[in-house]
């Protein structure tokens, strides 16, 4: 039986917390990662960093939630950044406004 609770974590490093889900957000998945993120926009925390390096596949659900929660965390007053995101994740998250094209440039720049 897998513990659900390792399939997404937060960690802190140089006073930056850093969201990384541990593979597909997909089925049951979703929900582990819905409220990690909710665990975050609840501290009121002001940057929301997406380590997405072990995700290959994010289903209509997953990313319906990261939209919502997108938009309370823009609300807040909060910015968003994706890491290690392959490239067609990072064309839907543009597409469906979730970051903004200008953003890449620093998300691309550990790869150069």
């Amino acid at each position: 039986m897998t513990d659900k609770s390792c399939l997404c974590n937060i960690h802190e490093k140089d006073n930056e917390k850093k969201i990384y889900p541990h593979g597909n957000l997909s089925g049951e998945t979703v929900e582990i990662f819905k409220n990690c993120i909710q665990q975050m926009i609840n501290q009121e925390e002001k940057t929301f960093c997406f380590d997405l390096s072990n995700v290959e596949i994010i289903n209509a659900e997953a990313l319906r939630i990261f939209v919502v929660l997108s938009k309370q965390i823009k609300a807040m007053g909060a910015t968003i950044t994706i890491e290690h995101a392959n490239p067609k994740l990072l064309d839907l998250f543009i597409a469906t406004k979730i970051i903004q094209p200008e953003s890449l440039k620093q998300n691309h720049s550990e790869d150069l």
